[in-house]
Parts: structure tokens; C-alpha cells; sequence
């Protein structure tokens, strides 16, 4: 049979954002169901429910992603809709949802509370292979463009953003960009994580990636 570190791979096609974000179980996405009474729920700076409410609502049908998801309240990332870029939402009031998974059906994104077997942590055994053609994924706007930029804000660590940025050529940030992301990517799925909230990539002296 194949060596254990061949059996593991994954092959990620545009869009980029929902296969990063997404497809991979790592940054799920979740829509808005509620507040069409209300025009959006009530988003709030901070993960207390006493910490102050934005004055946007985040639209009913608008799409975001997990950045973190604790005790029923979910920081998020604006992906599709109106409203602020990011902040926190409760899923559920009241017994009423106000936010469900949206996801791959074959990969699917647990609820809180419910089991995902996408989540659970990979047997040490394995090595997780990813790959991106950069080539083949070219957003509007280029590095400027909205969809660079949100994917680079799922790189929490300043001084690696900075570094993306630095580079001078296109090229040269798609790659950079990505190379972190996959990182980020296969350190959550080891981890059985569905959020990079947790995570903190450092360096080594050499410039190599560790957890």
C-alpha cells in the first residue's frame, strides 16, 4: 500500500475563499437566517453580551465566516451581504436561529453542540498534503481586491500579514499569502479545529513554520 504520508491529499480549486474558508472545514461559513423583521441581527464588538452594539445590523441571507465560535457566539468575517466586516453574533436567541452552517453537504459544518466528524483531530500517522495552483486563481482587484484582502485577514498575525504585502510582484503575495493559509489550514485540521482563532504560527530563525 502507499506510504502514509502520500494518503492523505487534498486539492484545493477556486474560489479560493469558500475552498480556504469552507470546503476544508476550517473556516466554516455560516448564513443568516434571522432578523428579516428587524432588517439584520444585532452584531456587538466583543464576545461579552454587554459590550457594545454596532450600529449596522448584519443582513438576513448575508454570508460569513468562523472565526471563533464560543458558547453559542460567533466572531465572524463578512464573506456575502451588508453589514459590518467583522464582529459577534449570537447564533441562537430564544430558541430561534439566527445563524446556520453553510457548507459543503460532503463536508458538512457542525452546529453548536452537534458532532462533526470533519472536525476530528487526524491520526499522528498521517501528513496532510495541500496544494493550490496560483495561477488558476486570479481575484478581482488583485491584491487589493476584496477577496486578497479578506483572506489575508484570516492571517491574525500582523507581522505575517506585513510580510505578505511586502513583496513587490503579484505573484510573489499569491504565494506567500497561500503559503500561510495552508499552514493555518492543515495545523487546524490536525488539531480537529474549525476556526485559526486559536492558533499561533510562529518562526523559527530559519523562517520555517511551527505551532
Amino acid at each position: 500500500s502507499s506510504p502514509s504520508w502520500i494518503r492523505r491529499k487534498r486539492l484545493l480549486h477556486p474560489p479560493l475563499h469558500e475552498t480556504i474558508t469552507g470546503r476544508s472545514c476550517v473556516m466554516a461559513l455560516w448564513e443568516v437566517v434571522g432578523g428579516s423583521d428587524k432588517g439584520g441581527i444585532l452584531v456587538r464588538s466583543a464576545l461579552d453580551l454587554k459590550s457594545p452594539a454596532l450600529e449596522e445590523r448584519l443582513s438576513t441571507g448575508a454570508v460569513v465566516a468562523q472565526i471563533e465560535l464560543t458558547g453559542g457566539r460567533l466572531h465572524y468575517k463578512l464573506v456575502e451581504g451588508s453589514g459590518p466586516q467583522d464582529g459577534w453574533v449570537s447564533v441562537k436567541v430564544a430558541g430561534k436561529d439566527l445563524l446556520l452552517p453553510k457548507g459543503d453537504r460532503e463536508h458538512p459544518v457542525a452546529a453548536p453542540g452537534e458532532d462533526a466528524k470533519a472536525a476530528q483531530p487526524l491520526n499522528d500517522r498521517y501528513c496532510i498534503r495541500l496544494a493550490v495552483n496560483i495561477d488558476e486563481w486570479q481575484p478581482v482587484g488583485e491584491s487589493d481586491g476584496p477577496e486578497f484582502q479578506f483572506l489575508l485577514g484570516l492571517v491574525l498575525e500582523e507581522d505575517e500579514r506585513k510580510a505578505v504585502m511586502r513583496f513587490k510582484f503579484y505573484d510573489d503575495r499569491k504565494r506567500a499569502l497561500l503559503s500561510r493559509l495552508l499552514v493555518r489550514s492543515a495545523c487546524a485540521r490536525a488539531l480537529g479545529s474549525t476556526s485559526f482563532g486559536g492558533l499561533n504560527v510562529k518562526r523559527t530563525k530559519g523562517r520555517k513554520p511551527f505551532l
